[in-house]
């Protein structure tokens, strides 16, 4: 496709935009986040010169890269473009727009991986206000914000609300989306770690376990979301002084980081850690 709109348009037209923005989407699909960024800066060089830099399109773009800068690690720049869409989304489409709630969710993510858990519910209130209204109760994207929102919860040590709220996501998604779909395995995960957190390694398990069959499913084995699942289910296993077994999954889980996240990631270090504590431990 890129190649016949080269030939038939030319570089610098809204089409050919169109398809390295969707390269970029299967490369952070598969976790080759450098590719990725490379497409969204050829796509945005291309609106800015076709439609400006206030336009939707443009906001769209920012919001894309900012997602490939979150799963690099790099919140600063994360937050730098979710704050140049949602400046743009506010102008052209207005406050009460499903494009504005998905920068407030956004933004949330990363208030809650910095700790500031407080801006974080803010933003997702916001989200959730917005996607009431306009896509109605019953859809993937308000069940996200009912997910992210128990994510928060979780955080702060309030299991009982995140558990509610995962519930609610839940209920959405299999009802929308269905057993074998990514979104459900992230809710899944996110109830297992509810369940770890409260000593429940039983129901911790089970849970990480619907999720990791479906995302060797959708996703495959060496995806980031695989390794999350094999690093979760290794910290429940070295909760319960079951080091072999940790090690085993938390190993799992470092050969995909390094080869979708790199060395330097604050993903991947955190599981060398790991794996060094339980080492020593043996």
């Amino acid at each position: 496709a890129l190649n016949i709109r080269l030939a038939t348009l030319g570089e610098v037209h809204p089409d050919t935009a169109t398809t390295y923005n969707n390269m970029a989407l299967v490369y952070d699909y598969q976790g080759q986040y450098e590719q990725a960024l490379e497409c969204h800066s050829k796509a945005l060089r291309i609106v800015f010169a076709t439609v400006g830099k206030a336009h939707p399109a443009t906001a769209s773009i920012y919001n894309n890269m900012a997602n490939v800068y979150a799963k690099q690690g790099q919140y600063m720049q994360t937050l730098e473009y979710h704050d140049k869409a949602l400046k743009i989304r506010l102008v052209t489409v207005g406050e009460a727009h499903p494009h504005a709630a998905t920068t407030y969710n956004n933004i949330a993510v990363i208030y809650d991986i910095q700790g500031q858990y407080e801006q974080a519910l803010e933003y997702y209130g916001k989200a959730l206000t917005i996607r009431s209204v306009k896509v109605g109760e019953a859809h993937p994207d308000t069940a996200s914000t009912y997910n992210n929102m128990a994510v928060t919860y979780k955080n702060q040590g309030q299991y009982e609300q995140a558990l509610e709220y995962y519930g609610k996501a839940l209920t959405i998604f299999l009802a929308t989306l269905g057993e074998a779909h990514s979104d459900t395995a992230t809710t899944y995960a996110g109830m297992a770690s509810v369940y770890k957190s409260q000593g429940e390694y039983k129901q911790a398990h089970e849970y990480n376990g619907k999720a990791l069959k479906i995302v060797l499913a959708t996703l495959g084995e060496a995806h980031p979301h695989t390794a999350s699942i094999y690093n979760n289910m290794a910290n429940i296993y070295a909760e319960q002084d079951q080091y072999d077994q940790a090690l085993e999954y938390h190993s799992k889980a470092l050969k995909i980081r390094l080869t979708t996240l790199g060395e330097a990631h604050p993903d991947t270090r955190h599981v060398q850690a790991a794996v060094r504590r339980l080492k020593a431990a043996r």
